[in-house]
């Protein structure tokens, strides 16, 4: 491989790692929002909290209702959100534990 080449591919796996970086702050910037209470019902939620590895599999104990086909209660901000998988939207907060 040419210098040219070698130093091509550098650039390229240093742009990918800044479009991670910066998806990773917008998502840390969305949860500080909820912290505050600027997110509402009808907001757009992180989108790593619409994978089935994020939701709360204890919501009974909880004290949250059983969430309706296609959603999943995720814990994030301090607070229980209900968020639809398939919209990334937010359809309920709850106080969560502080």
């Amino acid at each position: 491989m040419d210098t040219k080449a070698l130093l091509a591919c550098l650039v390229f796996l240093g742009c990918l790692s800044d479009a991670s970086l910066i998806a990773q702050a917008a998502e840390d910037i969305q949860a500080q929002a909820l912290i505050r209470d600027e997110l509402k019902v009808g907001d757009a939620a992180p989108d790593k909290y619409t994978r089935s590895d994020t939701q709360l599999s204890d919501w009974q104990q909880r004290g949250l209702k059983q969430p309706p086909a296609g959603t999943q209660w995720v814990q994030f901000g301090g607070k229980y959100v209900l968020v639809n998988r398939a919209s990334s939207t937010i359809e309920q907060i709850e106080p969560g534990v502080n």
